[in-house]
């Protein structure tokens, strides 16, 4: 009978929610958690990324581009976007670091003023994920 019964089908998804929202306690303390080494025993997910390569065209002098990261199998506490040495001082990225809940997304904007062509890397992290950024200017 108790494996026909609604409540055993019941008991294991309470047990599994309840197992992953005791992971996830740092929210309750994240000072204590929030070193580098806090976060990866607390069952934090993983960063994925919308493309790996995003091209700007510019023909008035100003290209937008944007992409989109997503934390997956939890929160991603803290992300950061670095661009490469190509890049730097050509582009702005908005928001360049930042903290996603479990499931959530943000729309990353990548902006150029460049008068000159690029073609460069920003680097995602965590996770090392690279995308390229291809500027093309016509004037």
């Amino acid at each position: 009978m108790p494996s026909g019964s609604p409540d055993g089908v019941t008991t294991t998804p309470v047990a599994l929610q309840s197992r992953g929202t005791s992971t996830p306690a740092g929210p309750t303390t994240p000072t204590g958690n929030s070193s580098s080494v806090g976060p990866s025993s607390l069952g934090a997910g993983t960063l994925s990324v919308s493309t790996g390569r995003l091209d700007l065209a510019s023909v008035t002098g100003t290209a937008i581009g944007n992409f989109t990261l997503t934390a997956q199998g939890g929160p991603v506490r803290a992300y950061s976007i670095t661009a490469g040495s190509s890049l730097v001082g050509h582009i702005t990225v908005s928001p360049s670091a930042g903290s996603l809940a479990s499931g959530a997304s943000v729309t990353i904007t990548v902006t150029s003023t460049s008068l000159v062509a690029l073609n460069g890397q920003l680097t995602v992290n965590p996770g090392g994920h690279a995308i390229t950024v291809v500027l093309t200017v016509s004037l």
